[in-house]
């Protein structure tokens, strides 16, 4: 084994010397400069209502005794949800969940759900929908206890947004009843009940919105209190007790809209990482760990992961030059060698960043499905290589508010410029991008125009696919991986969790030059090139 690991890396280092020799270049060192090419473009932050954003509606519904006289065939309850749904069922953005409350045996519990009652889900499959609405139509009995409906409500939709955080969802709440509650047992009575809708909406600030509805005799209290919880939930209130029919349209307050900002813009070649000299220089397989350090060390240049252990080589690079210890590189599931949130780390890589004093997040491991855990702009795989063996660096966004190298400038400028921010690099290649902002649409967006010049590209290896991030499939010689990304959030929250708009794109190195300045041609930036990925609020 070890005789093949020494004849692989002769071999490999032959093939760079006379890849090398072709233009007298010498392994690591920077060529005159190639033709300059300038990339141009023009691009706006997304509207978020052009996202796969989904609008999941929640019915709870009354199931009391009373209903056996005030609707009686049970048309005021599933007839008009099933017209709703009918007309509604093919949008592939909306998602139904439905609930009951009653005081039976039965009490409160879900009507759509999977295999347990206990659990409400949000569902698109007719046929659970159907059975769902089919419980609905069954047997009505006992009292009408608000207080364990909301109770259940709340739990629906937090539960919903722990297990699917990847979709950025609406929810409307639509609370039908014919009385007043008969179990108001909270301490507080009717302000207790208030206080439940209060403790629904702020589940997610602004997303969240309850409506009520009433068809019962003329209960002046349970009217009244359905009026305030409409108010306090920030939808609407109907009476539709002298009609059968109700169109929940009528219901539906749509959520604002609102202008949302470029939080940062990054150009990063992931064929270029910072090596032992400190400088950047050419990395084939986009693993952290420049080509000439991997031979050094016995690591494969062509292979993000030489051992197939489910971890870069990038942190075998640390474990080999004594700066982590081997134990933290424990076995690695396949389930876990993935990367959701695309930010150039799977699951157990994110799960080594380490930092027990945390800032810009309360988490002290990364979080594997936020690109940006700390919430400064540059996401956690680039913090990660760029900072070397400060594995808690993407869970301190202090770190590049810093001038960690004496430069006189913070280490998120130098980031973006493309250098490296812990080691004074005065007369390193510097990239040259700019951004500008240009105007606003009619939707709020707003829009910028970029233009860049300098970009090292490197005469790669070639990679094979397999052992690399999705996105990072295998490539030919000289093909180079860049990735373009900007973080956009709320006008109103530009320090909140916003939403990651990234692009990989191949470049090509010259044959002539290696490492150089100039070669930028052919950068894509405008609208419709970006992927969209909604960076999950934290959940309290």
């Amino acid at each position: 084994m070890r005789i093949h690991k020494f004849l692989m890396a002769i071999s490999l280092f032959f093939w760079l010397l006379s890849m090398t020799a072709c233009s007298d270049i010498k392994l690591g060192a920077i060529s005159p400069k190639g033709p300059q090419v300038e990339s141009l473009g023009t691009f706006c932050t997304k509207d978020p209502d052009e996202l796969n954003r989904f609008t999941k509606f929640l019915f709870v519904m009354d199931k009391s005794g009373s209903n056996s006289t005030t609707d009686p065939n049970n048309v005021k309850r599933a007839g008009n949800i099933e017209r709703y749904y009918n007309s509604k069922k093919n949008d592939p953005n909306i998602k139904w969940g439905m609930i009951r409350f009653s005081g039976n045996k039965n009490g409160v519990r879900a009507l759509i759900y999977d295999t347990d009652p206990n659990k409400a889900i949000f569902t698109q499959d007719e046929g659970l929908v159907n059975d769902g609405l089919n419980r609905l139509r069954e047997e009505d009995l006992d009292a009408t206890p608000y207080d364990g409906a909301l109770g259940f409500t709340k739990q629906t939709i937090k539960q919903d947004m722990e297990e699917h955080p990847e979709e950025d969802s609406f929810y409307i709440v639509f609370f039908i009843t014919d009385g007043a509650p008969t179990s108001p047992t909270l301490p507080g009575g009717k302000d207790s009940i208030l206080g439940m809708v209060d403790d629904i909406v702020s589940v997610k600030p602004g997303s969240v919105m309850l409506s009520t509805a009433f068809y019962g005799p003329d209960y002046p209290m349970g009217e009244d209190l359905l009026q305030e919880m409409a108010n306090r939930g920030g939808g609407k209130y109907i009476n539709f007790n002298n009609t059968d029919e109700i169109d929940f349209d009528n219901l539906i307050v749509a959520p604002g809209k609102e202008p949302w900002r470029l939080k940062n813009f990054i150009v990063y070649n992931t064929n270029s990482a910072i090596c032992e000299d400190q400088y950047y220089g050419m990395d084939s397989d986009g693993d952290g760990v420049c080509d000439k350090d991997e031979i050094k060390y016995g690591l494969n240049p062509q292979k993000r992961s030489t051992y197939d252990d489910g971890y870069s080589d990038f942190f075998w690079f640390l474990v080999k030059t004594n700066q982590i210890a081997p134990g933290n590189l424990t076995g690695c599931p396949d389930s876990k060698r993935i990367d959701d949130d695309m930010d150039l780390l799977n699951d157990c890589e994110e799960a080594i960043m380490r930092n027990m004093n945390p800032s810009g997040t309360k988490r002290r491991s990364a979080d594997p499905k936020d690109p940006d855990t700390d919430n400064d702009g540059i996401i956690d795989g680039l913090e990660t290589v760029i900072f070397r063996n400060m594995l808690g660096a993407p869970l301190n966004n202090q770190d590049v508010l810093m001038d960690l190298n004496g430069m006189g400038v913070n280490a998120y400028t130098q980031i973006f410029q493309h250098k490296n921010p812990l080691y004074p690099n005065r007369n390193a290649p510097s990239y040259d991008t700019y951004v500008e902002f240009s105007h606003f649409t009619d939707k709020g967006q707003s829009c910028y125009t970029f233009r860049q010049k300098n970009l090292q590209l490197y005469r790669t290896l070639p990679v094979a696919g397999s052992g690399t991030l999705p996105y990072q499939m295998g490539h030919d010689s000289f093909i180079n991986r860049v990735l373009v990304y900007f973080i956009q959030t709320k006008s109103t929250d530009p320090n909140g969790k916003g939403i990651y708009m990234y692009s990989f794109q191949d470049l090509k190195g010259d044959a002539a030059y290696d490492g150089t300045l100039g070669t930028a041609a052919g950068l894509v930036v405008k609208d419709g090139v970006f992927t969209p990925y909604a960076i999950p609020k934290p959940i309290n």
